[in-house]
């Protein structure tokens, strides 16, 4: 499991000065993700960028907690949701953390239940997101995000020889990886048909 700080508002955050690293104060309040919702957040964010329903509802079915199955009636309201969603979303809108987030808000209306960590991670992202507005309106968070995840990414593959790669866990399954090949090559002509859709519903 990966534990995070629950409450890193500007108060909890100190920048050293001499090695330009952020230091992260009072770590009283933590929660934490586990593997596997970390790998389904992993293929949740993916699927958005991908506009693919299927896989939206996967992860969300991956990610929720409590009932083994669910109601035709709730199945139909979240596949709702996400249409809607995503019909409402500009082609060349790529979704963004508050989109994303907004996602999860609606699905849980529904009743669909997610864990503590996921919960309080949401307000950690929020939390975060106002910290960075007031340092500089130019920089949106996801691009945060995605400059550190490609570092790591980088640090990982070119900074280990062969051996420890194949030894280092990857996150996604190779079922998880295939269906988002799959699924990319699908994008195009998905695509199209939702900008059809959109665009009859306006006419």
């Amino acid at each position: 499991n990966a534990v995070f700080h629950a409450d890193p508002h500007a108060g909890n955050l100190l920048v050293d000065t001499r090695s330009h690293e952020l230091i992260i104060l009072d770590w009283s309040l933590t929660e934490e993700l586990s593997l596997a919702e970390r790998r389904q957040l992993v293929m949740l964010v993916s699927a958005l960028f991908l506009r693919d329903e299927q896989l939206i509802f996967h992860a969300i079915n991956e990610l929720r907690i409590g009932e083994t199955n669910y109601t035709d009636k709730r199945t139909e309201a979240v596949f709702r949701i996400i249409h809607d969603y995503l019909a409402n979303l500009p082609i060349i809108h790529l979704p963004k953390l508050k989109d994303v987030l907004q996602l999860l808000d609606d699905i849980a209306l529904t009743g669909v239940r997610f864990s503590s960590g996921l919960l309080i991670f949401r307000k950690v992202l929020l939390t975060l997101d106002g910290v960075l507005k007031d340092i500089t309106s130019q920089l949106p968070l996801e691009s945060v995000i995605a400059h550190y995840a490609f570092k790591e990414w980088a640090r990982h593959t070119w900074g280990m020889n062969g051996l420890e790669l194949i030894k280092k866990p990857i996150h996604l399954s190779p079922e998880e990886s295939l269906s988002l090949i799959q699924s990319a090559q699908w994008f195009g002509f998905r695509t199209g048909l939702q900008t059809i859709s959109s665009f009859s519903r306006q006419t």
